[in-house]
């Protein structure tokens, strides 16, 4: 029997989605995945006049080549169109000319306003990975001038989503606030190497706790330089030996030890579905101090195996000092914060859904 075929839509290669689609590609057996990335696609947002028109014509003819630009009929953007739109096989790599799909999923609701994919399907869904509302991310259409921060969450939903044959969410908290709007909907997220990373066995009594961070730091939603960092200095006044361990790029293998001799992660996201952050330190048997956001509001009893703070200074520093002065607590912690992620949150959960729903 002839295998269904699936286009996966991320933003770029080798960030988040890509890395999502890297690990859902792997469980999907049964059926051909492929991956394209959205910022090949990208408009230009722009008032074409007509002598503008008749240049891009006339230049297009002329270079004929692989790839042009062409400006919309509402002569408000202009697009990029491929002889044979850039498309790879998700485990391999290898390109393919391929333009016609069983099922496509676009990782993010954004890609619709912010590009033109040439790619035809049966089926289409859509994806929302942020957990504030109005969703993190690119917030303005320039198809259609419009200013989503303006729009109800109801509105939202019959203008970007309703469309689609599906919803795929990457928390709890966001099957929740859609549910209510469609049963078209599932949950979806992962880890890519779920396996592979290396846990911290020697979370003990010492002089210095690490704690641990990764990603970009100077994204305010994130609240490193807003809350962790201050946080951290608060608690070395106080004369406690705290050591900052960071990685705010690199590989992703480099991920799969950064853990190893991380005592604790803190987490100050607002808007987070994840983070990977705390799914990658869980996997490493570190636990965790979070706000109420993403993974850390399905995994974490507060007290039991983490602790959850409110987005605010104080209480962050109030948490780090209670784990730092009482290291058989957090030792505890570390004992169960892996086997209780991975009881709600293992990969192969969220590629059961899709295999359900992709069926």
């Amino acid at each position: 029997m002839k295998k269904k075929s699936i286009l996966f839509v991320a933003d770029r290669p080798d960030w988040a989605y890509h890395n999502l689609i890297r690990t859902w590609g792997e469980g999907l057996k049964d059926f051909d995945c492929y991956v394209s990335f959205e910022e090949d696609f990208n408009i230009r947002a722009k008032n074409f006049s007509w002598p503008e028109k008749l240049m891009t014509s006339l230049i297009n003819l002329i270079k004929n080549g692989e790839k042009k630009f062409v400006i919309d009929n509402s002569s408000k953007f202009s697009f990029p169109e491929y002889k044979t739109p850039p498309v790879f096989e998700v485990i391999s790599g290898k390109k393919v000319e391929k333009i016609q799909f069983d099922v496509i999923f676009e990782c993010a609701f954004y890609f619709h306003f912010m590009s033109v994919l040439p790619f035809r399907a049966d089926k289409k869904f859509v994806g929302i990975y942020t957990d504030s509302f109005p969703h993190e991310g690119p917030s303005f259409d320039e198809k259609t001038k419009t200013d989503l921060k303006k729009l109800s969450r109801k509105e939202f939903f019959e203008k970007y989503l309703k469309s689609y044959d599906g919803i795929i969410v990457g928390s709890s908290g966001l099957y929740n606030d859609y549910k209510a709007l469609t049963d078209k909907i599932t949950f979806a997220n992962g880890i890519y190497l779920q396996d592979k990373f290396v846990e911290n066995k020697n979370i003990r009594e010492k002089e210095v706790m690490t704690i641990g961070w990764t990603g970009n730091p100077n994204r305010p939603m994130k609240g490193f330089r807003e809350i962790i960092e201050p946080a951290i200095e608060e608690v070395k006044k106080t004369g406690r030996k705290i050591n900052l361990k960071t990685q705010f790029s690199g590989s992703y293998e480099s991920i799969l030890s950064f853990y190893h001799d991380v005592d604790l992660i803190a987490i100050a996201s607002k808007a987070d579905t994840g983070p990977s952050l705390f799914a990658e330190a869980s996997l490493s048997k570190v636990p965790a101090i979070s706000t109420k956001i993403g993974f850390p509001k399905m995994i974490i009893e507060d007290g039991v195996n983490g602790i959850i703070v409110k987005r605010d200074i104080e209480e962050m520093k109030t948490a780090i000092i209670k784990l730092y002065d009482n290291r058989e607590l957090l030792k505890s912690f570390s004992s169960r914060i892996k086997e209780d992620y991975l009881k709600i949150l293992d990969n192969r959960f969220s590629i059961e859904n899709l295999q359900q729903l992709f069926s």
